[in-house]
Order: structure tokens, then C-alpha cells, then sequence
């Protein structure tokens, strides 16, 4: 097994990967309190890459495509038994950041 196919250690961000349909369903649940800190909505929400981060729950940061020239990242909170949270909305390159420090 290849170190990036492990998973990351508890408390550790994984590296940048390609996103599971899951993936998107989560960053889906946090596309209203996005829009809502918007002028309009948006009719794009691709998650294009995503890692992630093993905590009492889990922390998420995607690179979305919102339908405009350039991608953004967004932080998020997916707590246990709850709905996911939209934290931070950050420059498209904090993805690619090593360590990652949010």
C-alpha cells in the first residue's frame, strides 16, 4: 500500500485527492449557508479536490469550482450526529499547503 492510499492519522490532514460521490453529498449539505454569503447564488458546486482531517468528527477542506474564473477552498465541520458547518471560505491554493494550517 502506497503512503498516500493510507489513512491520514487521527488529528492528521490526508493529502489532496480526488472526491467520492460522498464527498460531494457533504460539501452539498453547506451550499445554502455558502449562497447566503453571496451577492446570488451559485448554479455550480463541483468538488474538484478534497482532504481531510480526523477529529471528533471531521473537518473537510474542498477545492470547488463555483462556475467562475477562479476556485476557492472551503473549510468545513462535519460534527458527529450533525450537519455540516461552512467554517472558512480561503484562497484556492491553501489546498496544496504543507503542513496545512487552518
Amino acid at each position: 500500500m502506497s503512503d498516500a492510499s493510507k489513512s491520514p492519522v487521527f488529528g492528521g490532514w490526508s493529502k489532496p485527492r480526488s472526491p467520492t460521490k460522498e464527498d460531494q453529498d457533504i460539501l452539498d449539505k453547506v451550499k445554502e449557508q455558502f449562497d447566503g454569503r453571496r451577492d446570488s447564488p451559485t448554479s455550480t458546486f463541483l468538488a474538484l479536490l478534497v482532504r481531510t482531517q480526523k477529529v471528533s468528527g471531521g473537518k473537510y477542506l474542498f477545492l470547488v469550482d463555483i462556475g467562475e474564473p477562479k476556485t476557492i477552498c472551503l473549510f468545513m465541520f462535519l460534527p458527529l450526529y450533525k450537519e455540516p458547518t461552512l467554517e472558512n471560505i480561503l484562497p484556492a491554493m491553501k489546498i496544496l499547503e504543507e503542513p496545512l494550517h487552518l
